[in-house]
């Protein structure tokens, strides 16, 4: 499954990352895709350098230590230390931002680090290199626990917060208690 979305901005921990906005446009090859092919998401390298800059800017300003990498992830961290609750370990919270601040995609701990051992837990976003061709595809990792509904005939999408907050997941879903926002 592919479905492009639009997304305006990108905030990590309330603070909006700073780069190039234009690239976001689906004029061309632009726009946000959502893929089930993918397990990680994947930026275009000049959003991505600023992302990665303000994540750990925000990562380090929790106190959480920098270990190193386990491929395919660049940015790893030391578990020890780092809280969990029912919507993964407390780390900087992702939002993208789409049609207004109003409306966003959060990311919470459990969509964002990835468990690569007792001891590491790396971010499960990637550079997807200058020649990609998407700036931003959201992959399926991100995508675990969130209700996702495509109104294919009105090119609409609507998506839930993630089902963990609510104490349920995919798995267990009840679909006659649908909070789902549009995008």
């Amino acid at each position: 499954m592919e479905y492009l979305i639009n997304v305006n901005s990108i905030k990590i921990g309330g603070k909006k990352v700073s780069f190039n906005t234009q690239s976001l446009s689906q004029e061309g090859y632009g726009g946000t895709l959502l893929s089930s092919i993918l397990p990680y998401t994947t930026m275009q390298s000049s959003i991505y350098e600023n992302f990665k800059s303000a994540f750990l800017k925000a990562a380090l300003s929790m106190n959480m230590i920098r270990v190193p990498a386990v491929a395919p992830f660049e940015i790893c961290f030391g578990s020890k230390g780092i809280d969990e609750s029912q919507i993964g370990p407390n780390v900087p919270i992702i939002d993208f931002v789409l049609q207004s601040e109003m409306v966003k995609w959060r990311i919470y701990g459990r969509n964002s680090m990835v468990r690569v051992s007792d001891d590491v837990m790396c971010l499960g976003i990637l550079d997807g290199g200058v020649e990609q061709k998407n700036p931003i595809v959201i992959g399926g990792y991100q995508l675990e626990d969130v209700l996702v509904q495509f109104d294919l005939d009105n090119s609409m999408v609507g998506f839930s917060s993630s089902l963990l907050i609510k104490d349920t997941s995919c798995s267990n879903f009840r679909f006659d208690s649908m909070d789902v926002q549009s995008s």
